[in-house]
Formats: C-alpha cells, sequence, structure tokens
C-alpha cells in the first residue's frame, strides 16, 4: 500500500464508524432497535467483554498508554450501561454515557495525531 493509503486508512475507517454511529441514532432506528426483547440485555455485556479484551490485548502488546486508557474508557462505559441496564442506579448509565463520549474523542485524537505523523516519526527506526 502507497504511503498515502496508510494516511487515508484511519480517515476512511473513523468515517465509516461516524456514519454509522449517525444511523443508529437515528429516531426511527433506535425505536425499532428498542422493540426487539432483550436486545440491550445481551449486546452490552457482549461489549463488556470485548473492551476487556480489547484492554488485556493491549497491555499484553505493549501498546502505549494512551492506546490502553482509550480502551479502558469502552470498557468503563460498557460496564456502566450493563450495570444500568439490570437494575443499576442511574447514575451508572451517566457514567457510561460520559465515558462512551470520551471515548470517541480519545479515537479521533488518536486517529488524527496519528494519521497526521509523517512515516520518520510513525515509525522510528530503532538505534543499531
Amino acid at each position: 500500500m502507497s504511503d498515502t493509503g496508510k494516511r487515508t486508512a484511519p480517515f476512511v475507517v473513523l468515517a465509516a464508524g461516524l456514519v454509522i454511529l449517525i444511523f443508529l441514532l437515528l429516531p426511527a432506528v433506535r425505536g425499532w432497535l428498542s422493540r426487539i426483547p432483550f436486545i440491550w440485555e445481551v449486546l452490552y455485556p457482549l461489549l463488556t467483554v470485548f473492551a476487556g479484551y480489547l484492554v488485556v490485548s493491549s497491555i499484553r502488546a505493549g501498546e502505549s498508554v494512551a492506546v490502553v486508557i482509550k480502551w479502558g474508557l469502552l470498557l468503563v462505559g460498557a460496564l456502566g450501561v450493563t450495570i444500568y441496564t439490570y437494575g443499576g442506579a442511574p447514575m451508572f448509565f451517566t457514567v457510561g454515557r460520559w465515558s462512551a463520549i470520551l471515548f470517541i474523542a480519545a479515537e479521533v485524537l488518536h486517529t488524527v495525531v496519528g494519521a497526521t505523523m509523517s512515516g520518520a516519526e510513525a515509525h522510528p527506526v530503532e538505534a543499531e
């Protein structure tokens, strides 16, 4: 893949994710999803497990602290709404919502910063 292709790929993924998010937030789509019995009781715990996996795998892979924090925000958000869904206090929904908003902001920032770095800064040469 060319250097230009490597720089535009994160933006394409980010744009596609934002389009999907906007689609899911449309009132008609949200209403349709809410009519499916027990959908949130299944999806939120699955998201929590997946986010936990992302945190653990990023720690094992030696990712930067920023990446671990980003996935940690997703984990806290998913865990908060999972607890709220199963009868938790409204505080858990608020924590989940704000963690999700911070996760999205961190993902956008990480994508923008990573894509704007030049090839030399993004992949430094190790000293011999």
